[in-house]
C-alpha cells in the first residue's frame, strides 16, 4: 500500500477550482499529478474521472460536447489532460 505524500500546491489548486473553470497539471511523468487530481476529485460532489488512455474512456469522448454538456456541473480529470471544472 503506498502512502499519500502531501502536495504543497494541493491547496491552491482546490482555491483555483473555486475561481477559474478549467485548471492544468502538468509536469514529469510518474510525479504524482493523478494521484493528487484524484485527491482533489475525491473530496468533491458531481466528479468524472476520464482515462484517456483506456479506449472505453476516449471513446466516450468522441462526441465531446455531447459528453460536456451530459456533464455540465461535473468536475472532469483526464488522465492525459488536467482538471476542468464547468
Amino acid at each position: 500500500m503506498q502512502t499519500y505524500i502531501p502536495r504543497i500546491k494541493e491547496k491552491v489548486i482546490e482555491e483555483h477550482l473555486k475561481a477559474f473553470p478549467a485548471i492544468a497539471l502538468p509536469g514529469a511523468r510518474q510525479v504524482g499529478k493523478s494521484t493528487l487530481a484524484k485527491r482533489i476529485i475525491g473530496k468533491r460532489k458531481n466528479t468524472v474521472y476520464l482515462d484517456l488512455e483506456d479506449p472505453r474512456d476516449f471513446a466516450r469522448l468522441q462526441e465531446p460536447m455531447a459528453f460536456l454538456e451530459a456533464n455540465r456541473s461535473a468536475l472532469i480529470w483526464t488522465g492525459t489532460i488536467g482538471l476542468v471544472s464547468f
